[in-house]
């Protein structure tokens, strides 16, 4: 999770981290988001923003989830809803949502070089991008949620419980202040790796770059749940596989249940010692 100093919340990343307790994998595995402010309109009180969602899934698998709106693909789009919380509610109200989009890219992330192995080709991610623009009314005091929702986590899972009976929420926040600012969500430097060897340290940096030179803050935060895995149920239901972004919104979201005790909320990742990541450089 990133978080932005000079306001507060006003950048909040939701990320998957996935152990793999063996070589068979398929679904969803992770994503990122990511925003630009294009216009400030201090007349109409409104702001133009970019969106970018980036969703990973395992190559390995062509019968697991696909990504939503590709050729061929079995549903129509994916849908990327927008949510408003005030001072007066402390509740998520409903926005607006996207139209049904297609992804912009699809491309394969090879695997990472490690000492302990040389990957085999079969091993591999696939990257789907998806941007979008929203025209946002900025109320005062208001934090704002876009979020995308969509089932299913790999059964191979291990540090999660019943991972494969859920899907995920992937969803970034801002306020009203950081709106007025015109502010931009940091980018993360690097993507991280795919493949991590048993009994080595471990040491990755995570760090991201901002536009505005502005501070910011690393820690683990606790992945959200959204969807299941019940394909007979219609997308208002908010078990089905692909919730309505209209019926389903942040307030039905669930943080995950990890595996304890090696795992927990303080050591998603577990390890010996525990990983960790420096709040201040991002080095996981």
């Amino acid at each position: 999770m990133l978080r932005k100093q000079n306001f507060k919340y006003i950048i909040l990343f939701y990320i998957c981290i996935v152990l793999n307790s063996n070589v068979e994998g398929k679904h969803i595995i992770g994503g990122d988001v990511f925003f630009e402010c294009l216009r400030l309109d201090t007349i109409n009180n409104t702001v133009l923003m970019h969106f970018e969602f980036q969703m990973y899934r395992d190559g390995r698998d062509e019968e697991g989830a696909d990504f939503d709106g590709g050729p061929g693909s079995q549903n129509f789009g994916a849908e990327f809803g927008l949510y408003r919380k005030t001072r007066l509610t402390n509740s998520w109200t409903f926005v607006t949502q996207t139209e049904p989009r297609v992804y912009n890219l699809r491309e394969r992330v090879p695997p990472n070089t490690q000492p302990c192995l040389i990957a085999p080709p079969a091993i591999f991610v696939e990257r789907a991008v998806y941007e979008f623009d929203l025209e946002i009314d900025i109320i005062d005091g208001g934090e704002y949620m876009v979020a995308f929702q969509r089932c299913c986590r790999s059964e191979s899972i291990s540090n999660l419980v019943n991972p494969g009976e859920f899907g995920a929420a992937f969803a970034i926040e801002f306020t009203s202040e950081s709106l007025l600012a015109c502010n931009n969500s940091p980018i993360y430097n690097e993507f991280p790796p795919l493949i991590v060897c048993a009994g080595f340290p471990l040491e990755y940096d995570h760090s991201a770059r901002d536009s505005e030179d502005d501070q910011i803050v690393y820690e683990f935060c606790v992945p959200l749940s959204a969807g299941g895995n019940d394909g007979t149920l219609p997308r208002s239901n908010c078990g089905s596989v692909i919730p309505a972004p209209s019926f389903c919104g942040p307030d039905v979201f669930q943080e995950v249940r990890f595996r304890s005790p090696q795992f927990s909320i303080a050591a998603p990742m577990g390890g010996d010692p525990i990983v960790g990541v420096n709040d201040s450089t991002g080095l996981i």
